[in-house]
């Protein structure tokens, strides 16, 4: 066997095949793309000496024989063994006096395929490996033929390196592995950690990026940028097929808008709804260079999706990607040759512009999924942060750990906006940033108008039911409570009396959820007396415009983001707001202690009038001041834990204490408080889904307490044994119900 002969992948069925040399060429190429792209950023001329090195080794180890027996159909007649472990243990052999190979890029070779931990090859360790003596030879001559060719300083590898290497067995190189690459980085611990780790995310990275193209035979995304009369156009086309531009006036944008174009630093944006914020902060995006990324961060998976549609339509489908939990089977419902492959290339933020979830950069600082790629890929990226008043405060200090670090580290700009700042969160944001409150970018349009009037009631939701039904008459109506029990009983006992009823909280499965969002929207515009009963769950998930609101007390900002879904297109005749006395189970859930007496006394002074955005800013402020929220042992421990979290993560590894291990997804790990879910199938659905594939159990999946979960009669599926069917009552007009007693009460957090 010759060099030319070893292969570095073969398809399973048969119908092609490449050469290790064919393999390492076309990541070379890729590497001198990103080279270009990223010189100017990663000016360490070494770094870039010894990621070509790594690029180049990356793959040595598929020279074992072992390697090329087990590819497919293969003899067989060798344990497998991973190729990265030779390749790794190969570059730690040749670690001299001359060869100083920084340990971050062996890291990186190491770890280029699974996730680095000091198991990683425990079970290689053992095992029987055989190299050829000529190949290995073959590949060093090849080896100095690319660097000559590329003008990189060449290496030697002495005869007793080769001698060594060959005689090791695989208990050596396990050997050589704790040795000379584990306890190396167990040493390092407190020296220079985050330029450490930055500096492995760019080997990794890098690697990655230049292995998973060559693969996979595509493209790195091409540079993509727009300016002001690029966006304008596609707003008005946008605008045009929706029948909402009036074409004898000139379109121009609002002062917010041209402020926000203006600014090209990071911006603290407070704008109320239906002021074009979206676009505002496109247009700050705008600002940025060809290959710097946008991300569009939001607070729920629906919000996401909406956003995903409106910016393909900006900008087109190649250019724009969605990321959340359920996001894969939202573009395969979309496109059904969507792979799982454009997906993994999607999650790591290798598009131009990518709309997702907060939590998806809230976990590269726990070292999770992929974490080295997207932190890379945000590097002088442009984020926008929508609706960030929303979040609990242990999710808050994640948010603004997560802030600082991109900031300090990787250069990264923010356009954070929100309809609510209250004054605590306008500080936190400010005192981040650097920013003073004059720095604000405030939308004074709508400052002085009111859209609603706002009537408050010392009653609960079931004594206003007669007249709820005569607000239904030629009326949408929407109901928000604040437990699923009390929005499925509310439905029913309304449902009967408008021309359609709609329930929605978040205990529908997958397939379910996203049918009754597309059926709000849809009668949201054509029916007329429409009754919609919600959770908390309505809040940012839905583009929605009704006539009339009835809500249980909850926090102000949460009243006023639930007001937000009343008379968006400030029609002239003015919403009703009717604000409901709240359960005693509110109190549980919400856990902030006086902020629904508060909220509700503040409120009454506001009974049968309308209520201005500067009024609406006023209350939510007095709310915070009233309970002062920043000095209550509450906020600053659930804050203070989100804000530290990070660090107590890559402080406690379970081998050694360093920041660039991966994290074995440990239960305990959440972006956000509270949030410890699992997913399941209602069993009426076993036999149905027996003969089915994943795709079509995942839309069947819903999400409940996994402290619920103890208690329920379950079944593992036949074929995938990771969907878990449980013993509930289920149907699709008012979704699951346990058949018995619910587990305690869980403080509110926002539901993905």
């Amino acid at each position: 066997m010759n060099l030319s002969q070893i292969l570095a992948k073969l398809n399973y069925d048969g119908s092609g095949k490449e050469t290790l040399i064919e393999h390492t060429n076309e990541v070379i190429k890729y590497w001198l793309q990103l080279k270009h792209i990223y010189f100017n950023t990663i000016t360490d001329k070494n770094f870039w000496y010894w990621s070509f090195i790594a690029i180049l080794f990356h793959d040595f180890g598929k020279i074992a024989i072992n390697f090329q027996v087990n590819l497919p159909s293969g003899k067989r007649n060798l344990p497998h063994i991973r190729h990265e472990f030779v390749s790794g243990v190969f570059l730690l052999l040749m670690k001299s006096d001359t060869y100083k190979f920084p340990i971050e890029s062996i890291a990186a070779v190491f770890s280029h395929h699974k996730k680095l931990n000091g198991d990683l090859f425990i079970e290689d360790s053992k095992k029987k490996i055989q190299i050829n003596r000529n190949v290995l030879i073959e590949f060093l001559e090849y080896s100095k033929k690319v660097l000559t060719d590329n003008r990189i300083r060449t290496i030697v590898v002495e005869e007793k390196i080769i001698d060594a290497f060959l005689k090791s067995t695989s208990q050596n190189f396990f050997e050589c592995y704790n040795a000379c690459f584990l306890e190396k980085l167990s040493t390092y611990n407190n020296q220079n950690t985050e330029k450490r780790r930055n500096t492995y995310i760019y080997y990794k990275a890098i690697l990655q990026s230049s292995d998973w193209c060559a693969s996979a035979h595509k493209q790195l995304s091409k540079p993509f940028s727009y300016n002001e009369n690029i966006f304008k156009c596609a707003v008005k086309t946008k605008l045009f097929r929706e029948d909402k531009l009036d074409l004898e006036k000139p379109f121009v944008w609002r002062e917010f808008q041209d402020k926000s174009l203006l600014n090209k630093d990071t911006v603290v944006a407070v704008a109320p709804t239906g002021s074009g914020k979206t676009e505002a902060a496109l247009l700050w995006a705008s600002n940025k260079s060809a290959n710097e990324k946008i991300i569009y961060c939001l607070p729920t998976r629906v919000t996401s999706n909406a956003i995903y549609s409106r910016l393909c339509e900006y900008f087109g489908n190649d250019k724009v990607a969605v990321i959340h939990s359920s996001a894969f089977y939202f573009r395969k419902e979309l496109d059904d040759n969507f792979d799982k492959k454009k997906y993994l290339a999607d999650k790591t933020f290798f598009k131009n512009i990518n709309v997702c979830t907060i939590d998806q950069i809230l976990t590269i600082g726990f070292n999770l999924g992929f974490w080295e790629l997207k932190t890379f890929h945000l590097q002088n990226a442009r984020i926008i942060i929508d609706e960030i008043h929303l979040y609990s405060p242990y999710t808050l200090g994640l948010i603004i750990s997560t802030i600082k670090y991109l900031k300090d580290y990787f250069n990264v700009k923010f356009y954070i906006m929100t309809a609510t700042m209250p004054e605590y969160l306008k500080n936190i944001i400010c005192e981040t940033l650097g920013k003073s409150n004059d720095d604000i970018l405030a939308d004074g349009t709508y400052l002085n108008q009111s859209r609603n009037m706002y009537f408050v009631i010392d009653k609960s939701i079931d004594d206003l039911y007669e007249k709820i039904k005569e607000k239904l008459k030629g009326k949408k109506v929407l109901i928000v409570v604040n437990t699923v029990d009390q929005a499925i009983k509310t439905f029913q006992a309304l449902k009967e009396f408008a021309d359609e009823a709609i329930c929605y909280h978040s205990r529908y499965i997958q397939k379910h959820r996203i049918e009754k969002e597309a059926k709000v929207l849809r009668l949201d515009k054509d029916c007329k007396s429409l009754l919609l009963v919600a959770t908390q769950v309505v809040e940012v998930s839905l583009d929605i415009d009704f006539d009339i609101l009835y809500t249980e007390n909850a926090p102000i900002d949460a009243i006023m983001q639930r007001s937000g879904r009343v008379n968006r297109k400030r029609r002239e005749k003015k919403g009703e707001v009717h604000v409901f006395k709240h359960s005693e189970n509110s109190v549980k859930i919400y856990d902030v202690p006086n902020l629904l007496e508060v909220t509700f006394q503040k409120l009454s002074a506001f009974d049968s009038k309308e209520m201005t955005e500067k009024e609406i800013s006023e209350i939510v402020n007095d709310v915070y001041e009233e309970i002062n929220l920043i000095e209550s042992c509450f906020f600053k421990n659930k804050y203070k834990s989100g804000l530290n979290r990070h660090f107590e993560i890559q402080s406690k590894r379970d081998f050694i204490k360093d920041s660039i291990y991966d994290d074995k997804d440990e239960e305990e790990i959440f972006t956000r408080e509270g949030l410890d879910t699992v997913n399941v199938i209602p069993d009426i659905y076993q036999e149905e889904l027996s003969n089915e594939g994943i795709i079509e159990k995942v839309k069947h999946e819903v999400s409940i307490r996994r402290k619920w979960l103890r208690s329920l009669k379950k079944t593992t599926d036949v074929k995938h044994s990771w969907f878990i069917y449980v013993d509930v009552n289920y149907n699709d007009e008012i979704g699951l119900t346990f058949k018995r007693k619910e587990a305690e009460i869980i403080p509110h957090t926002l539901n993905l």
